[in-house]
């Protein structure tokens, strides 16, 4: 249920700061890969601490398959809780835009 898909996505980013304060970079690149769905409801949730920016406030947006999103989170420490997001990029699948040479040969092995 949406229910539930929240609760995941809410203990997924508590588990997340959780596990960033405990890495040596004060601002971790750190990759999440799931579907279009989970990705979807990530992108709701963050959307709560976001700014007015072009990314947050958007309609229901098509997630291409392999479609990439970034964010920017900051969080208090001492609270453990999100206290900003930005994103900067959304659902965006420009990379499968990308076409294949034909000219160039192609190996199977």
């Amino acid at each position: 249920s949406v229910v539930d898909l929240r609760t995941r996505v809410e203990e997924f980013l508590r588990q997340l700061i959780r596990k960033s304060l405990t890495l040596p970079s004060k601002e971790p690149t750190i990759l999440c890969v799931s579907h279009g769905l989970f990705l979807k409801e990530l992108h709701r949730v963050l959307s709560r601490f976001g700014s007015s920016g072009p990314m947050f406030g958007q309609g229901d947006v098509s997630y291409p398959n392999t479609g990439v999103s970034q964010y920017r989170i900051g969080f208090g420490e001492a609270e453990e809780e999100i206290q900003q997001a930005e994103c900067e990029v959304y659902a965006c699948g420009d990379h499968l835009e990308a076409r294949i040479n034909t000219s160039d040969p192609i190996f199977i092995a």
